[in-house]
């Protein structure tokens, strides 16, 4: 299974397979091509994901998903489409 699902999104909720073993905590932003980050999310006790991910009123575009575990290190990085 694909981590973040379903890609392209065409509405505003974007799902969240599960993480590694031991993640409890993690911090999932949105953020564009230049850098910008549109939505910002704490998650905890996230290791049973799936989860759900409310991205909000995103413009049609290119978008990357960044999750990041404790003190702020990368764990992944997907590319997803808004149409």
């Amino acid at each position: 299974m694909e981590i973040i699902y379903p890609n392209p999104l065409t509405g505003d909720i974007l799902y969240i397979g599960k993480l590694p073993e031991g993640v409890t905590k993690v911090n999932v932003s949105i953020v564009t091509p230049d850098g910008q980050i549109c939505r910002m999310e704490s998650m905890t006790n996230y290791s049973s994901g799936p989860v759900t991910f409310h991205t909000g009123k995103l413009a049609p575009g290119m978008y990357w998903l960044r999750i990041a575990g404790k003190g702020g290190k990368l764990l992944k990085t997907y590319k997803f489409i808004k149409l």
